[in-house]
């Protein structure tokens, strides 16, 4: 799961879809109002079977 994403993408992901090294799936996006001051930032969460995971297990 992504959050803050840009609000404009070049192309949109559904659920289920298979995706490869390389395709874009999102963007960094500043939407989240209370964090606009911050630098462009991402927030990454995997979940599997229901549960969270690392996603460093899933990122090479």
């Amino acid at each position: 799961k992504y959050q803050n994403l840009a609000s404009l993408l070049p192309q949109t992901v559904e659920l289920g879809a298979t995706v490869t090294r390389g395709d874009v799936i999102g963007g960094v996006g500043e939407t989240a109002l209370v964090e606009c001051a911050e630098e462009p930032h991402l927030h990454l969460e995997f979940i599997s079977d229901g549960e969270k995971v690392n996603p460093k297990n899933h990122i090479g």
